[in-house]
């Protein structure tokens, strides 16, 4: 009987040259964001592939800043709003008082 073969015996490889020092920046990226050398260059062709949307990130994640951006975008408003608010406050108070007709 024949032991079935790891994902890495059975995946396409590609050689790759690459340009002097970009080994070893690769390998210092790796290590920083805790994969192999294979994975964090797999990591960022997906990332490329799927236009700059990191696979490793949660879906979550990205949801989350879209609502953080939601909620800045509505934080900004109601300042505007504000602002307007207490600028016609500021203008009545500036303004010369109505003439009683009384007079």
């Amino acid at each position: 009987m024949s032991k079935k073969p790891y994902p890495s015996d059975i995946a396409d490889r590609f050689i790759v040259r690459l340009p002097e020092g970009m080994r070893e920046r690769l390998k210092d990226e790796a290590a920083k964001n805790g994969r192999s050398m294979n994975s964090e260059i797999v990591s960022r062709l997906e990332m490329t592939l799927n236009g700059g949307e990191d696979p490793d990130v949660p879906h979550a994640l990205r949801l989350l800043r879209e609502q953080n951006r939601i909620i800045l975008d509505l934080i900004d408003e109601a300042g505007i709003k504000i602002s307007r608010k207490l600028r016609r406050g500021y203008e009545e108070l500036a303004a010369p008082p109505d003439e009683d007709p009384s007079d």
